[in-house]
């Protein structure tokens, strides 16, 4: 399954950059990146329509491994 990492690296963007365009911490694009920790939905969300947006393609949250917080 695809990864926020991976989909950062195919739009040349570093974790600092991805943080900025989705107006998250570069500690939250961390954690989804690493799956060690759970991230609200929210800041997924805001991550997903950024990455949507540099790639040029909608991608939801069924397409990527991401841990959820409750």
């Amino acid at each position: 399954m695809t990864t926020i990492k991976d989909l950062r690296i195919e739009a040349g963007l570093t974790a600092f950059e991805l943080a900025g365009k989705a107006s998250v911490s570069t500690s939250s694009i961390n954690r989804m990146e690493n799956l060690k920790n759970p991230v609200k939905r929210l800041v997924v969300s805001k991550t997903l329509r950024a990455l949507s947006q540099e790639l040029g393609r909608p991608i939801s949250l069924n397409d990527i491994e991401v841990r959820l917080a409750d």
